[in-house]
């Protein structure tokens, strides 16, 4: 039997359908060169009730966002870095997925994919030669990481908070910062005569 809160998310997800029934997705190349590429971020403990953090990412192809997600950690992060580095470890995965994909349709990679993180500490423990005596489940994301990084999949840069995409997947923004971020992803909202 629906309850009133199944009620409320209906009511929720019929509003977004018609706030955004003039939105679009626009893909196509884009002049720098950087055909692929990946934004990944995390909210730590951002579930108040299992205090589990919050992963996004977004693979982006030309202008346009190809993959993306938002969805809650398996495991509880005990620190900022711990949350991001395991959304870190999520985007690569996707990354190296779409990568053997577009392979597929004859696409080449000579460069590493560059993956962008906007927490200093998480990318400092990608280059790290030494392993702390952290749990075993973020070890071996760590270990998964610097493989893909030896091997020439992957190489993770830094991108400042104010330029972080995913973070429209991971936390509340002002509406200022929520259009500029839906731009940046491809989606362009058009006025209903376009459209007819």
């Amino acid at each position: 039997m629906p309850t009133e809160e199944d009620w409320n998310e209906v009511k929720r997800v019929v509003r977004y359908l018609k706030g955004t029934a003039r939105t679009e997705l626009k893909l196509g190349s884009d002049m720098s060169g950087q055909r692929l590429r990946a934004y990944t971020d995390a909210n730590w403990a951002g579930d108040r009730r299992s205090r589990r953090s919050n992963t996004g990412y977004i693979i982006m192809f030309g202008l346009g966002a190809i993959s993306w997600i938002s969805k809650r950690q398996s495991c509880v992060a005990l620190s900022s870095t711990e949350a991001e580095f395991i959304a870190l470890c999520e985007g690569c995965r996707e990354l190296s997925w779409i990568r053997r994909i577009l392979s597929d349709f004859g696409m080449t990679f000579e460069q590493p994919t560059i993956i962008y993180e906007d927490n200093q500490s998480c990318l400092s423990m990608t280059q790290e030669e030494k392993f702390s005596t952290r749990a075993k489940h973020i070890d071996t994301k760590k270990f998964f990481i610097k493989d893909y990084v030896d091997k020439g999949i992957v190489t993770c840069k830094y991108c400042p908070t104010e330029e972080m995409i995913a973070d429209i997947l991971t936390k509340p923004l002002s509406r200022q910062r929520f259009v500029k971020l839906r731009q940046a992803l491809g989606l362009n909202v058009y006025p209903n005569e376009v459209l007819k």
